[in-house]
């Protein structure tokens, strides 16, 4: 029994859906918090060193920023784990999905920070 063209095309577009969705969260690991920009609805963090970024923000220093939105359940919390890190000079890995977008282009989005 052989499978027909359009099964196969519907097969292989499944599987790349399904591969994009698996990497579209990434963790920047061992990141060194230069600054911090605070907003009324987050705070921008600037990294180093740089890291391009598997989520395809396209601002020119998406490498070196994140932002994390302080109006989301638990955004505090985060905020509160930046902080703590920040003030003890200790590295953070942050947890990026998807893009926000800011001034000429996007920037990564931050979900999840870990020190």
């Amino acid at each position: 029994m052989s499978i027909s063209l359009p099964s196969k095309l519907l097969v292989a577009a499944a599987s790349l859906l399904l591969a994009s969705q698996a990497f579209s969260y990434q963790t920047l690991s061992n990141k060194t918090i230069e600054r911090l920009y605070t907003y009324d609805n987050g705070v921008l963090i600037q990294f180093s060193p740089l890291t391009a970024t598997s989520e395809g923000c396209t601002h020119g220093s998406a490498n070196q920023f994140a932002f994390l939105d302080t109006t989301v359940a638990g955004g505090k919390t985060l905020l509160a784990s930046v902080l703590s890190a920040h003030i003890s000079n200790k590295a953070i890995s942050i947890g990026v999905h998807n893009c926000l977008t800011w001034g000429p282009g996007t920037l990564p989005k931050a979900y999840r920070v870990d020190f």
